[in-house]
């Protein structure tokens, strides 16, 4: 099985067009690769459909750094600053600025006072809570223009940063009025720039290619 290694902010995944990939054991930390999640990639012709799994073998519709690391891929492919990649049952647009990867999403869904959906659900905690039911991110507002953010990830655990918990967190305190329109969003791994233009946010982060290879899709 060929695949290739990414990380955005410390989140890593495994990239791979082989769909019987055995999940668990690749994203094992000892034993196997190493990573947060797998995104199983299908190009036909130039469209390009990805399929996000969890390390614990758990099917995600939405991954907020995990699709910037696929158009990253396919930029590298096409010799192209911009694509579609679908996830779910959604088409979304992504480019290239400077040396940034930018993902478009619509404005999360709120289903509650913390509650939104990103594709996947999340929870804006307001105290120290740890919940395998959905994504939970604890917040620090720094100022109008920075927050800081730490996710509990569904599937994964603690996680350096995740894309949809940023952008659902900076949507929670934007409708409060607590922050401005765009902010520099901290994570443990590092930082991103997210901003809100009409209905749709903008995610903008960098994307490290760690390693390519070949490993066997095989495990004792």
């Amino acid at each position: 099985m060929n695949f290739w290694k990414y990380q955005v902010n410390g989140n890593d995944f495994i990239l791979t067009e082989d769909s019987d990939v055995d999940v668990v054991s690749i994203c094992d930390r000892h034993y196997g690769v190493g990573a947060d999640g797998v995104l199983v990639v299908e190009l036909i012709d130039k469209h390009c459909v990805c399929k996000y799994y969890n390390a614990d073998g758990s099917y995600a519709e939405f991954c907020g750094n995990g699709i910037c690391c696929v158009a990253n891929w396919y930029m590298q492919i096409f010799h192209e600053d911009v694509c579609q990649i679908q996830m779910g049952d959604t088409l979304y647009d992504l480019y290239k600025d400077k040396d940034e990867i930018v993902v478009k999403v619509h404005c999360p869904q709120m289903l509650g006072p913390n509650l939104y959906k990103c594709g996947v659900i999340h929870v804006v905690a307001d105290e120290s809570i740890q919940d395998d039911t959905y994504n939970v991110n604890f917040c620090e507002i720094l100022d109008r223009n920075t927050i800081r953010v730490q996710t509990f990830e569904k599937g994964v655990g603690w996680t350096l940063s995740c894309g949809s918990g940023s952008i659902v967190s900076f949507y929670h305190y934007f409708i409060h009025d607590e922050i401005e329109n765009e902010v520099c969003c901290i994570c443990e791994g590092g930082s991103s720039r997210i901003w809100i233009e009409d209905t749709f946010i903008y995610y903008a982060v960098m994307v490290d290619d760690v390693f390519s290879g070949e490993i066997e899709n095989t495990y004792s």
